[in-house]
């Protein structure tokens, strides 16, 4: 039976953002200076996470069923401006590995899983600039893109993957399938592999 999987705005982010740019939100994350441990330890963890998003980024090449929303292809497109060698890396994977497009999501599945996610708090809001400033002022948010990701997961029997906590923390309440790139079980094995090659300090 084929591996069906859907790709969230995060995943495809990871699987094909700059080296600097996953230093700099390790950065932000730990909101110390790149040297301090803290940081170092997001770092690796961001590595880790995007290292799992190209190999599942392989899996869409090689023989797995992968789909995206609309509403995720639409944040990919106004990455367009801003971060216009991302975005046509991610339009460039897209297309290649002929992932499919969700046009129509079950509104059944969509209604239930925002109205889980109002209910807990969240703002579901348009678009991820806007969950971005809300998120930075301590205010709880998610996307319709995320909402509808979540929902298309719930209503195939897919994995959603995701590298935003927010977003598994609802799927997993909602009943989904999920893998979280940042869950230590998934992450740990990979680090130990590092740890046994890397010069000891």
């Amino acid at each position: 039976m084929s591996v069906c999987i859907i790709l969230d705005t995060s995943t495809l982010t990871y699987m094909h953002e700059s080296w600097l740019h996953g230093v700099r939100s390790a950065v932000h994350h730990a909101r110390e200076s790149v040297t301090h441990p803290r940081t170092q330890e997001a770092l690796a963890r961001r590595r880790v996470a995007e290292y799992l998003s190209r190999v599942l980024g392989d899996y869409c090449l090689y023989g797995a069923t992968c789909y995206v929303t609309k509403s995720i292809k639409d944040e990919v497109e106004a990455l367009a401006g801003e971060y216009r060698d991302l975005y046509e890396a991610i339009k460039d994977f897209l297309d290649k590995a002929r992932v499919g497009e969700v046009s129509a999501v079950a509104t059944r599945e969509f209604e239930f899983v925002k109205s889980v996610a109002e209910r807990r708090g969240y703002r579901v809001v348009e678009s991820p600039e806007l969950e971005w400033r809300l998120k930075r002022r301590g205010i709880r948010a998610l996307t319709y893109g995320d909402i509808e990701a979540i929902a298309t997961a719930l209503s195939r029997g897919c994995t959603l993957v995701t590298g935003d906590k927010d977003v598994y923390q609802l799927a997993r309440e909602v009943g989904a399938k999920v893998l979280y790139l940042y869950e230590d079980y998934v992450q740990e094995p990979i680090k130990r592999v590092a740890k046994r090659v890397l010069p000891r300090r």
